[in-house]
């Protein structure tokens, strides 16, 4: 992880931090991401991008559970897609790539979510993350009180 603390420097701003955790064994493992929470950033995403850090990735926040559904269209990088609830469980796991022609295939989660997480492609496998997880959302300003674990987290 210390190396994607300098690639990706835990999405550390000079004002914010976000990152999402999973109870994993033996330890917890963290993603560090960007927050699409609006209209314009989810329909966006991880669009054009040609590569996505280790340990790094995008947060899809909705403002209602239910059966968001995602394409590769126009996506580069083969993703893992993780769909979380409301109450931090992880509902459903997919492993999708670029989409090369279309009509696109769409992505539904088999039940309904809050948040979605876009990952590199394996991340899900290597870490043991399964349906039935649970996780955790950090979202700190400088001042804040969760800031000093987001920078452990980064240290790591």
């Amino acid at each position: 992880m210390a190396l994607a603390a300098l690639l990706f420097p835990c999405a550390v701003t000079e004002n914010q931090a976000s990152a999402i955790c999973f109870d994993t064994q033996p330890e917890e493992s963290c993603v560090y991401v960007e927050i699409a929470d609006t209209y314009q950033k989810r329909q966006t995403g991880l669009m054009g991008r040609e590569r996505l850090d280790e340990d790094s990735g995008m947060l899809f926040v909705f403002p209602d559970e239910g059966f968001h559904s995602f394409w590769m269209k126009n996506t580069l990088i083969p993703l893992d897609i993780i769909w979380i609830n409301s109450s931090g469980h992880i509902v459903y796991i997919k492993e999708a790539a670029p989409c090369v022609k279309d009509p696109c295939i769409g992505y539904r989660p088999e039940k309904k979510a809050n948040y979605v997480l876009e990952v590199e492609m394996g991340y899900a496998k290597r870490k043991g993350l399964m349906v039935g997880g649970t996780s955790s959302i950090i979202t700190s300003t400088q001042n804040g009180p969760l800031m000093g674990r987001i920078r452990n987290l980064c240290l790591l």
